[in-house]
Parts: structure tokens; sequence; C-alpha cells
């Protein structure tokens, strides 16, 4: 017992102090960053019930960071009792029964020092084998009774698959599953220049415009990472090792679910040649390394749930429905994420912030699609690409049973007669603004509503 609560109060210094908690390493490194993000999961998460939540997200989007900001909220604001708060890296633990010792030691070590609900935050539980074998046993037996247990994880394949064996001892939260994305081009805005959206209105937005441009085409630099935001605004620059950092992430979940990364490579670098144009999952198995479709889509699975990539079906207008036989257009979440690939699929990581500098000017109305499809897909309960009987439109999306119909127009004037005849189009321009002959928003603006 001895050893093993050794090992969890190395974890934990405020059990000592109280105030030690505000000389964590996360902590010191989020104060002493240019621009703070405080996720509004630090007011919104309701911290008076018992269940068992789950935060996905792609690495350094700042879900650890969030994690040691919300201790420092329950320590220092509502002052719960020292010994409620609980924190452990599950990077550390060897398997679901080494898990299951862990949490019982703190169990044993705070039940009966407090009668107060108790907080436990695990770290990157998707390294953990079976981790939800062992968060079944505890709540079926009542030893998670009055505790909140908060996990994370990068890889949205062990934290869903796990959270599902769950099914039923999840509490009283709705969602139980939260997504932790990375920074939308209106949160950047907000971010970095929130005087940019004191008047939000369209009108005052346009007279800003060339400033909005310049802020988007830092956007397409950093993304939506807090991180090489905050690298990009310090030094000028993004760092070798941070794309690295990325690319030896994204390797490493592959290899968890045994799949080739040279394979992944491949399939992306087809990916990328028809990015913003539907393709079938016969072409990319044919123009990739894959034996089969079917090994091509399970590829894209997996990607898809390693937030890196997203696809689409086709919606038939005329006919009101979905079509999966229909091609796929497939796009990326972040442009940070789509830099990194793009540069590593073609070999560029020798300097690769310069290479993204190049690859913003030469992609730049394909990457502005990929914009807009990223910021439709996380609003938008369903989402598709249109086919008419003339042609096609980009997205199409469906809320309430209402349809939307979006067309990406990224250039000097638009040739409306290429536009679908649709009610409620939008046109998204690299500079229009105007209602007629449909309506047409610059791309920030469209982005920043």
């Amino acid at each position: 017992m001895d050893k093993e609560f050794d090992r969890i109060h190395a974890n934990n210094p405020w059990w000592d102090s109280i105030r030690l908690i505000e000389d964590d390493s996360l902590l010191t490194e989020f104060n002493d960053q240019k621009y703070r993000y405080h996720n509004p999961l630090l007011s919104s998460l309701d911290l008076t019930k018992d269940g068992v939540v789950t935060i996905r997200g792609p690495r350094r989007v700042g879900k650890s960071t969030l994690f040691r900001l919300l201790i420092k909220k329950l320590l220092l604001d509502i002052k719960i009792p020292k010994e409620a708060v609980f924190f452990f890296p599950c990077d550390r633990v060897k398997d679901y029964n080494d898990l299951f010792d862990v949490i019982k030691a703190y169990l044993d070590y705070a039940r009966p020092r407090t009668s107060s609900r108790l907080y436990l935050f695990l770290d990157e539980i998707s390294f953990v084998t079976d981790w939800q074998k062992a968060i079944k046993e505890m709540v079926d037996n009542g030893m998670l009774k009055n505790a909140l247990v908060l996990l994370t994880g990068s890889s949205i394949l062990d934290l869903k698959y796990g959270s599902e064996f769950l099914s039923g001892r999840r509490g009283a939260f709705s969602p139980a599953d939260i997504f932790y994305h990375p920074l939308s081009f209106k949160q950047f805005v907000e971010f970095v220049s929130p005087q940019t959206l004191a008047d939000p209105s369209p009108a005052v937005l346009y007279r800003q415009l060339p400033t909005l441009q310049k802020l988007f085409g830092d956007f397409l630099l950093t993304g939506g990472f807090p991180k090489t935001i905050n690298e990009f605004y310090t030094t000028g620059q993004i760092t070798n090792s941070t794309y690295d950092t990325f690319i030896t992430w994204t390797e490493n979940d592959l290899h968890k679910t045994r799949k080739s990364e040279q394979i992944a490579y491949d399939l992306l670098a087809t990916v990328f040649k028809t990015v913003t144009t539907p393709i079938s999952y016969i072409s990319l198995a044919r123009d990739s390394s894959l034996a089969s479709h079917p090994a091509a889509q399970d590829y894209l699975d997996i990607l898809e749930k390693m937030f890196v990539l997203f696809t689409l079906s086709a919606y038939v207008v005329e006919e009101k429905s979905r079509d999966s036989k229909k091609n796929k257009k497939i796009y990326f979440t972040d442009p940070f994420i789509f830099n990194s690939l793009y540069l590593k699929v073609h070999e560029l990581m020798g300097n690769p912030f310069a290479q993204s500098q190049k690859l913003k000017a030469k992609l730049l109305p394909a990457i502005a699609e990929n914009c807009v499809g990223a910021k439709l897909v996380r609003e938008a309960p369903s989402m598709y690409w249109g086919k008419t009987a003339t042609g096609e439109v980009d997205f199409v999306t469906k809320k309430e049973g209402k349809l939307g119909f979006y067309e990406v127009k990224y250039r000097k004037r638009i040739p409306y007669d290429e536009v679908a005849n649709l009610p409620e189009m939008t046109v998204v321009s690299a500079d229009t603004l105007t209602d007629t002959p449909v309506k047409t928003v610059p791309l920030e603006i469209f982005l920043l509503s």
C-alpha cells in the first residue's frame, strides 16, 4: 500500500499544500503564453453530478491543460477539500488491473478523510488496454458513488469503444462524451484579436476585410492549436519539432490500430490529389497500395476517428435523399493537420514552416473550401455534398428537416451561371458581399458567422 500510495501521491502535490497546484508545469506554461485559451468547459461542465465523462480530441489541443485548470478551480475557487481531487497520467499504467489498483489506492486514501464528492482526473486513458473493465467494475460495485470521473484521450478509437462498453454507467451527464476540437477560425479570431469582432455585423466586418484576410492567412499556418498559435505569434514561425511531434503521434495511433503508416500515407497522397472532388473507394484503393476498396474505407474510418479528416456522402437534391453508393468527398479537420500531413506525404519536412507558407498560396481555393466544410460539419447534425440533375453543390446541410446549400467560389468574379438555382443557397466568395442574385459572403465573414 505504501508503494502504491507513493506512486499516486507524487502526481497530487496539493495533498501536501493546496497552493502547490500553482507550481504545476502545464499551468506555468499556460500562464507564460501570449494568448491563453480558456475552454468553455471550464465554466459549463457541471461539477455537482456523479458520472464518467470522456473528453476526446487530438493531442496538443489542450486537454491536459484543461484538467489542470479544472483542478485549480476546484481547489482554489470552489474550495473542495484537497484530498477530494485526484490526478493520474495513464501513460504510466500497465493494464486495466493496474488501473484498478491505482484508483483503489486513491479511494482508500480519500474516503476516510472527506465526505465530499471525489473528482478523479485520468489523463490519456486510451494508453490503458481495456481500461473500461476497471471503471465498469468500480461503478457496478459502488466504489465510484459520489464521484465524478473525467477521462481524456487522443485516440477516439479506444475512448469510443471503451465508453460504449460503459453504457448505462455514465451517470446523469448528457452528453457524456465531449469533443475538444481545435479552434475554429471564429474562435481563433476571438482568441488573438477579439477587438475585431466588437461589431460582428457583416457590413462592419466587410470594412475590416483586409484585417480578416491577414488573420485567416495566419490561421492557415497555425490551425486551431493553442501551442502553434502561441509559437507563431511569439517567434514568427512554427518549429520543426512541432510538426515532427504531430506526425509521430499520428503514426503511433496508426500503430495502435495495427495499420501501416506507409499505406496510410499512400492513401493520403491520393486524397490530397482529389481534395474537394468526389472519389470512390475503388479509385482510392486502385491509386494507393491498398488491396481492395473495403481496405480503403477502413483506413479512412480510422483516420476520421483520429480527428484527421472526415468524409461526406452524396445527397441527391431532386430525390431529397442520401445516396451512400455514390462517390465521397474527403476533407481535413484543421489547417495545421492538413499542412503537416501534406508535407510528410510529399517529403517536404526539411523546412516545414516555409513549405507551409508556399502551400497556403498554392492550394488556397482548395484550402478555403476545406475550411468551409470543417465549419459546417461541426455545426450541422447531417452534412453531405450535393448532386443535382445538372451538376454539384459543394455542401448540403440538414438540420431539423431544413436543408441548406453552400457553394464555395473563392475568386474575384463569381460565375453565378455555375451556381445551382436552389433555395437557401449561400455562395462563399473571396471578397464579394451581396444578396443578389444569390446571397454571397466573403470567406472570412462566413467563417465568423
